[in-house]
């Protein structure tokens, strides 16, 4: 009798557990609730910025697309789309503080771990690679030194971000739960710029960004069984 009871508490826990089941197929979508970072820019010469540190605010959409290769491991791809604000505040005083809002996306692969949990819901892990296919931004600033007034815009040539997040997934039935993540990335940006001043010749050139984020996501998804 205790054999039985306990082989049928095994099958009600598999059937329970068919979110993340093989052969599974989940669709979902995420809302970052903020993306705060630290940026740190990298020194240039011939142009007039050097180091200084950046805040960013980032509000996005995610939606994904999963497949379970295995009981709870699944690949698929996920699409980043956020209105990115910055804030600039440069070391050196001869340079303007500036800021700018512009549209962002990106898009790549992510891989999703679920472990433990229960018959209501599952902790998990997920890793990502994205690079970055659209950005709007475009900055247009101005420094001063020696009397000379410098004129200079910006913008990203390219850029691709990894991350790492830990989150928790409520089963609200067999198909539909809510989740939310919490995560660190790291991402780098190659940006084209271009000076002109009245006094010097004008000039172009590149720089490098590195920044760090941590951001929160709160969803929902849908668990397609397509197990007969």
């Amino acid at each position: 009798m205790r054999r039985f009871l306990t082989l049928a508490c095994c099958i009600l826990c598999l059937t329970n557990y068919a979110q993340t089941k093989k052969g599974t197929k989940l669709v979902g979508a995420g809302i970052g609730l903020a993306s705060f970072s630290h940026e740190k820019i990298d020194g240039r010469t011939n142009v007039y910025i050097q180091e200084g540190e950046k805040r960013t605010l980032n509000i996005s959409i995610n939606p994904s697309m999963l497949w379970f290769m295995a009981d709870n491991f699944a690949l698929g791809g996920l699409i980043n789309a956020g209105l990115v604000t910055e804030n600039n505040e440069p070391s050196d005083s001869y340079l303007t503080t500036f800021s700018d809002k512009h549209l962002s996306v990106s898009l790549g692969p992510v891989a999703r771990y679920y472990f433990g949990g229960s018959n209501k819901g599952k902790p998990f892990t997920e890793a990502l690679f994205q690079i970055n296919i659209f950005d709007k931004s475009t900055l247009n600033y101005s420094s001063e030194t020696n009397g000379i007034y410098n004129e200079i815009t910006e913008k990203i040539k390219n850029s691709w971000t990894s991350g790492i997040a830990v989150g928790y997934e409520h089963f609200l039935n067999n198909t539909i739960g809510v989740f939310a993540t919490i995560g660190f990335t790291y991402s780098k940006y190659n940006f084209v710029l271009h000076q002109t001043s009245l006094n010097n010749p004008s000039y172009s050139g590149n720089r490098k960004q590195s920044v760090i984020s941590l951001p929160i996501n709160v969803g929902a998804a849908i668990h397609f069984n397509n197990s007969k």
